[in-house]
Parts: structure tokens; sequence; C-alpha cells
């Protein structure tokens, strides 16, 4: 997950895939769709993370089509999925 600040030209964060995990997905459908304007009414859910049993980090799409990085509080909630 690579995150810039206003102007693109500034990196804020980036987050790379260990060779020992993998991406994992978890929302209402299996399809992250976006409409034209931006929307994502059917495909809220959050992308996420695993390295032994928790979660490392995520980001979170709601379904006005936000993006936003998850909360340890979030992360550590999710952690269950990563057993």
């Amino acid at each position: 997950m690579t995150r810039l600040s206003k102007s693109p030209n500034n990196l804020i964060e980036r987050h790379q895939i260990l060779q020992d995990t993998q991406l994992n997905w978890h929302g209402f459908g299996s399809n992250v769709r976006f409409l034209a304007n931006g929307t994502s009414p059917a495909s809220a859910g959050k992308f996420y993370q695993c390295h032994e049993g928790i979660v490392l980090w995520q980001l979170v799409i709601n379904r006005q089509g936000r993006v936003r990085p998850g909360t340890i509080a979030e992360n550590q909630a999710l952690s269950t999925r990563c057993l």
C-alpha cells in the first residue's frame, strides 16, 4: 500500500507484502468495484496482510469509495482471521 499526501509527489506511507504472507480480502463480495461516481456500494471491505497470527496492516474501503489505513485497534480486532 502506498499513501500519498495531497501532492502526488510526497510519499507518506508504503507497505510491501512480505514474501511469506499473502494479501487477503474481507468484504461483502469477492470483487472490488468502483462506480463512475467513485462510490463502491457493494464492495465495502478490507484488504489486510497477516504475519505470524496478527494483522500487520489493512486498507479499509467504505461504501462511499473512501480508502483509509486501519487503526491499531482495528488491526488487533481483525487478527482473529489470521489464525
